[in-house]
């Protein structure tokens, strides 16, 4: 999705800004290297723990927070 949505953004880059010319083989090819680069990224990120998860609970109960 996002490979997809760079593609069309630099697409419309080009259609309506008269002083840039980019080549529909070169959005392609900066989108499918953006969205490498973005899965990479995503891919080793650690999702925040669930609220009523014991993970969650050990989080709230050192830091003390109050409800």
């Amino acid at each position: 999705m996002n490979t997809g949505l760079t593609f069309v953004l630099m697409e419309l880059l080009d259609t309506f800004m008269v002083n840039i010319e980019i080549a529909s083989q070169g959005s392609l090819i900066f989108a499918l290297i953006s969205g490498f680069f973005n899965w990479t990224l995503r891919e080793n990120d650690k999702e925040p723990p669930d609220i009523d998860s014991k993970d969650f609970k050990e989080i709230e109960n050192k830091f003390g927070s109050q409800k």
